[in-house]
């Protein structure tokens, strides 16, 4: 948004704050909403899954890859290797490609 206040129309900082304001909450409401899946779908995450993790009562080992908590969401709510399963996992992929990259943009050459 602070690169993009020109672009705006007048009074531009009062419509840039609005703008940044409505992404705010946009952020919070999506963040909330991954929580609550979270929650009623008992996602859970181990700092230390080789070790914290049991599987018959026995450390799964440090071969176990744990899956990010949107992903392990995604396979509750859609089913694991679906369609929307797979447009999820890549909007994901794609979003913080673009946000990694936006760092890149104002880079001197």
């Amino acid at each position: 948004i602070s690169n993009g206040v020109p672009a705006f129309r007048k009074p531009k900082s009062k419509n840039a704050a609005a703008t940044l304001a409505l992404m705010g909450l946009l952020a919070v409401t999506m963040f909330c909403g991954i929580i609550g899946l979270a929650m009623a779908s008992h996602v859970r995450m181990a700092e230390n899954p080789a070790a914290d993790l049991l599987h018959h009562g026995v450390p799964v080992g440090g071969g176990f890859v744990q899956d990010p908590v949107i992903t392990q969401v995604a396979s509750a709510v859609f089913g694991n290797g679906t369609f929307f399963f797979v447009v999820l996992a890549a909007a994901t992929a794609l979003v913080l490609f673009l946000a990694a990259n936006t760092a890149y943009n104002g880079f001197p050459l």
